[in-house]
């Protein structure tokens, strides 16, 4: 079971914590022509290395409580009782959450990848307002177009809003 410790949770987070290292060693080498450097570069390299470190870091820590689990059943000393098999389960759905986590991660920390998403997750909006009925009036609510319902939320203060009186008779609608 030390075998399977080392294959799959110390080697990955070292050929990732390498690899990383890698990556971010040859980002602050990179320089601009003639040495200098700007601060805004030099902000962005540091959102950079603090985006990886976290992403490591999260690796490591979703996955520890299970492998020490695994590692601890392979040597039969790890106690079966309610309390122990709850722990068991919630380390299942940490390291699994790692899964999950990840784009959070990146969406939290990279300005790119906020810019990138957006520009995917909401493109230009058409022009298809959607009419809500409430009770004999319709309310227009302009800013619900092309799914990005939750993104213009924001400008909710800012969309127009005209309430029409229907009159009697439009029950049955």
């Amino acid at each position: 079971m030390v075998s399977f410790f080392l294959s799959s949770y110390v080697v990955p987070l070292t050929l990732i914590s390498m690899l990383y290292i890698g990556m971010l060693a040859r980002l602050w080498k990179s320089g601009a022509p003639g040495g200098r450097v700007s601060a805004e570069s030099r902000r962005g390299k540091k959102r950079v290395t603090r985006m990886v470190v976290v992403v490591v870091l999260a690796f490591a820590i979703c996955w520890c409580p299970i492998q020490v689990i695994l590692v601890l059943k392979s040597f039969e000393v790890y106690e079966v009782t309610h309390s122990s098999i709850i722990t068991q389960i919630v380390a299942h759905v940490l390291a699994y959450t790692n899964s999950c986590i990840n784009p959070v991660l990146y969406a939290f920390l990279s300005d790119n990848f906020r810019k990138a998403f957006r520009k995917h997750r909401c493109p230009p909006a058409v022009a298809t307002p959607l009419l809500t009925r409430t009770s004999r009036s319709y309310i227009h609510e302009p800013w619900k177009m092309s799914g990005c319902y939750l993104s213009s939320l924001r400008n909710f203060s800012k969309a127009p809003i005209m309430l029409i009186n229907t009159g009697a008779g439009h029950d049955q609608w």
